[in-house]
């Protein structure tokens, strides 16, 4: 605890120090690191987040909010299940295609919420249909979605390139970051900054 109220001090220095227009505060910060199945049939590709088929025109923010919203109902493990089409074999040769499988987590957060820590096991059961052949295969991929809150020290600055302010906060060395503009709210989320 020592070492928090220390970056707390040294926050409050630096701004009294350099005249800049930094500004701090200590907020609750829920992390949510959650699974994303990925999977590529040759050319296809299919990601699936625990509650839906993901897509380019998904907000992976809001569908992970309304999930976590209701995470608390489940008690045990989580599994999905999900039907796709998707082309098995080479329509010339009748050979399978390869298929290969990647877990990907993402790590965003929202100030502001203060959530019991946990992790929920994921089981993404994902069932693809070659609808010409008449054939499927099934994959199967094991993961968590875990979420848990801390306090935190959120610092803001002036940014110009964006016409607004940039929020940081630093968990383990890892520094997440939200800007807050024109066009921004105060639920949007902060994510990592290597996402940017």
């Amino acid at each position: 605890m020592r070492g928090f109220a220390h970056q707390c001090r040294m926050i409050s220095m630096n701004k009294a120090t350099t005249g800049t227009d930094e500004q701090s505060r200590v907020d609750w910060f829920t992390v949510v690191k959650v699974p994303i199945a990925k999977i590529k049939v040759d050319e296809q590709v299919f990601s699936f987040l625990p509650m839906k088929r993901f897509t380019p025109q998904s907000n992976l923010y809001s569908e992970v909010k309304r999930f976590l919203l209701d995470i608390h109902r489940h008690r045990k493990n989580i599994e999905t299940k999900f039907y796709e089409e998707a082309r098995l074999y080479n329509y010339l040769t009748g050979e399978e295609l390869p298929i290969t499988t990647t877990l990907i987590i993402e790590e965003f957060g929202w100030l502001g919420w203060q959530m019991k820590s946990k992790k929920y096991p994921i089981t993404f059961r994902i069932t693809l249909h070659d609808k010409m052949w008449k054939k499927d295969k099934q994959v199967l991929l094991h993961g968590y979605f875990e979420v848990y809150s801390l306090k935190v020290v959120v610092r803001s600055f002036s940014d110009t390139s964006n016409s607004g302010r940039r929020e940081e906060i630093i968990i383990n060395n890892k520094k997440f970051l939200r800007y807050r503009g024109l066009f921004s709210n105060i639920y949007d989320p902060f994510i990592p900054e290597s996402h940017i």
